[in-house]
């Protein structure tokens, strides 16, 4: 099933949807999300990123973040009537499975409003400062953790446990960033649709 690939991830023959994978959902015109969206590249449509934690029969529970809720496992099927994407990053399913691992100790962990107001502001400075209008790469925010979760962040800090880092370190985990990793091939898609 595994193949050596160029980049250092392993390369991943076609299979089912597991635990480790990520989900996407499709933005639907909420207006913070579209700040992301259309000022943001490589450009996305996907605004809200968590993990595969369990495939029961034929759903999943997850694990994500969520405003007002933090990071929390439930099922998938909240998102059923969404425009959904699976990806699968480009590792062993030891390593897949290390990083779900990590991603569950953060269970409980408050959603990061911090950070989301930060984007936005740094977003204007540069703006601003620059006298333009333009597409930000998430490697143009700082960025530092904390005890508190966006859910890319958890996507994103999962995978980096385990030495794959699917956003440029130092860049802020927006999602941007996993379209870039998309390009770059360090994931890739699995499935379009639930």
């Amino acid at each position: 099933m595994l193949a050596g690939g160029d980049n250092g991830y392993a390369q991943l023959s076609s299979s089912p949807i597991c635990p480790g994978d990520i989900f996407a959902v499709q933005n639907k015109g909420d207006t913070t999300i579209a700040l992301f969206d259309q000022y943001t590249t490589p450009e996305t449509d996907r605004h809200h990123f968590g993990l595969i934690w369990k495939c029961q029969g034929n759903s999943f529970k997850i694990i994500h973040s969520r405003p007002g809720v933090g990071v929390i496992v439930e099922n998938i099927s909240r998102y059923e009537m969404e425009d959904l994407k699976f990806y699968r990053v480009n590792c062993s399913w030891a390593l897949r499975q290390q990083a779900l691992d990590y991603a569950s100790t953060w269970i409980g962990a408050k959603y990061d409003y911090n950070l989301v107001n930060s984007v936005k502001e740094q977003a204007l400075h540069i703006w601003l400062s620059e006298g333009e209008l333009r597409r930000l790469s998430s490697s143009e925010f700082s960025y530092s953790e904390n005890d508190r979760l966006i859910c890319t962040e958890l996507v994103d800090i999962a995978y980096d446990s385990v030495g794959i880092h699917l956003i440029t370190p130092g860049g802020l985990p927006l999602p941007c960033g996993f379209r870039q990793a998309e390009i770059d091939g360090k994931l890739r898609v699995l499935q379009h649709g639930y």
